[in-house]
């Protein structure tokens, strides 16, 4: 899917229209179109709008390269575990292969030849060392989440440049029903505050 699509996908799950999505974001109807349709590619002020307009992270939107990563909500930070876990920077350990109970967070090792975590002043290779997750919904979602994309990356190479093209169409069907699944996994609008009490983050906007 491209922006456009991812643009669209989520628009019409929130049940809005394009004049709608333009009038809560401050675009032009006729610019929300161009978008949609891949005739325009958003700068990261509009994406940003969008996002907000749409209640999902700016990450959401995969093709959409920003050096500045937001980190406001939930749907911020599940965007951030994503990104990571698919440039290998991070991976996911779980002692029994069919247990989310207990899911960590472990760094590549090739951190450990630039970065170590430190304990009480002694370090400790990144290698070594994993994240633990204290939300469990989270892990539940993250866990099933690499799971399914891990088996797409696995039947992607299996079939390499040897792919019929019915085989080639089932694959294309599964990568978007994958971007599906990481756009709804970044709609929390929860904010991450160290706090017992949870905020919503409310996307009113006043005219």
């Amino acid at each position: 899917m491209n922006i456009g699509e991812q643009i669209k996908y989520m628009r019409k799950k929130r049940k809005i229209t394009q004049n709608q999505l333009a009038e809560m974001t401050g675009i032009h109807p006729v610019t929300i179109r161009k978008y949609e349709t891949d005739r325009l590619q958003p700068k990261k002020e509009q994406v940003d709008k969008i996002a907000d307009a749409l209640s999902v992270s700016p990450l959401a939107f995969g093709e959409f390269n920003n050096n500045v990563i937001r980190l406001e909500t939930e749907g911020d930070l599940m965007g951030l575990l994503i990104m990571l876990y698919k440039s290998k920077v991070v991976h996911i350990h779980t002692p029994e292969a069919d247990e989310q109970d207990a899911a960590f967070v472990e760094f590549s090792p090739l951190l450990s030849y630039y970065f170590s975590l430190t304990e009480n002043k002694k370090s400790i290779p990144m290698k070594d060392g994993s994240l633990r997750f204290e939300n469990s919904d989270m892990q539940k979602d993250f866990v099933t989440w690499a799971r399914l994309y891990d088996k797409h990356m696995v039947m992607t190479a299996s079939y390499a440049d040897k792919a019929t093209a019915v085989e080639k169409d089932y694959l294309a069907g599964n990568e978007d029903q994958l971007a599906m699944i990481e756009m709804e996994l970044q709609t929390s609008s929860v904010r991450l505050e160290h706090s017992d009490d949870l905020e919503v983050k409310s996307n009113d906007t006043k005219n």
